[in-house]
């Protein structure tokens, strides 16, 4: 039972942030759910560093999803992640500089595997070349943070809570975050 999947409740419609974000994470803040997370897009920074800190505030985990596939835009959402005091950047796609600058930022980073575009971001590609970019990128990932790491997405059209949370996030994470 110990590697079950964990949901991430992303606060975000068509790869972007609600606007009522704040206000649903406090309809639900005791749920559960203990990872949350929302996109780059378009809360303002002084917004999005509050609502981390209500969250961590309640014990959760953070998130931000980048969904940016040049370098220079990666590395602006992963600076964008550890000044709002985020815990894991998720999305962009690998690169060394992104990873390095979590790394010296002691932020978890989990990108983009696969051919990723458009937003919102749509995976494509043969399913081996996925795991095997997966894998690669897991090299250079942190020792602390690649092991046992696994990062899928799937669009749906609706999910039972809300017709407007239109993403659903799977991860089986490390024992330790």
């Amino acid at each position: 039972m110990k590697n079950l999947p964990k949901l991430i409740v992303m606060l975000t419609h068509d790869d972007f942030t609600v606007p009522n974000a704040a206000e649903i994470f406090e309809q639900c803040r005791n749920s559960q759910a203990d990872f949350w997370g929302f996109k780059e897009h378009p809360l303002p920074k002084k917004n999005m560093e509050e609502l981390y800190a209500r969250m961590k505030e309640c014990g959760k985990t953070t998130f931000l999803e980048v969904v940016a596939y040049t370098e220079a835009e990666g590395l602006e959402g992963a600076k964008m992640a550890a000044d709002c005091g985020c815990d894991i950047l998720m999305g962009t796609i690998f690169y060394d500089s992104i990873n390095e600058f979590c790394q010296q930022h002691q932020l978890k980073y989990m990108p983009f595997v696969g051919v990723v575009e458009g937003r919102p971001s749509v995976l494509s590609g043969d399913i081996s070349d996925i795991v095997a970019e997966a894998q690669k990128s897991s090299l250079m990932l942190t020792e602390s943070w690649r092991k046992d790491t696994i990062f899928t997405k799937r669009r749906t059209e609706n999910t039972i809570a809300s017709p407007k949370f239109t993403e659903s996030v799977f991860l089986r994470l490390p024992a330790k975050l």
